[in-house]
C-alpha cells in the first residue's frame, strides 16, 4: 500500500498583502454600484428618456418587489 502526502503550498501570499487586495477590491466594487445608483436616481427623477429606464416608473408593485428579492436572496440565504 503506498500513502502520499498532498505538498503544502509555501506561495502564499501574507495576510496583509491579501487583505490589501480584498479591500481594493470592494472599495472598487462599492464605488461603481453607488455610480450606477446616481445615475439610476438622476435618470428616473428627471424623466430623462434614457433607453436604460425609459419605461420604469417608481411605484409600490415595484418597490414590493425589490423588497421580496431583498428578502429572499439576501436574508433567507443568508441564513441557509
Amino acid at each position: 500500500m503506498t500513502t502520499t502526502v498532498a505538498a503544502v503550498r509555501t506561495d502564499i501570499a501574507p495576510l496583509a498583502d491579501r487583505r490589501r487586495t480584498a479591500d481594493r477590491i470592494f472599495r472598487g466594487a462599492l464605488a461603481f454600484n453607488t455610480a450606477l445608483t446616481i445615475f439610476w436616481l438622476v435618470a428616473v427623477l428627471t424623466q430623462d428618456g434614457t433607453r436604460f429606464f425609459s419605461q420604469y416608473t417608481i411605484d409600490r408593485e415595484g418597490m414590493l418587489r425589490v423588497a421580496g428579492g431583498i428578502l429572499f436572496f439576501y436574508v433567507l440565504w443568508g441564513f441557509i
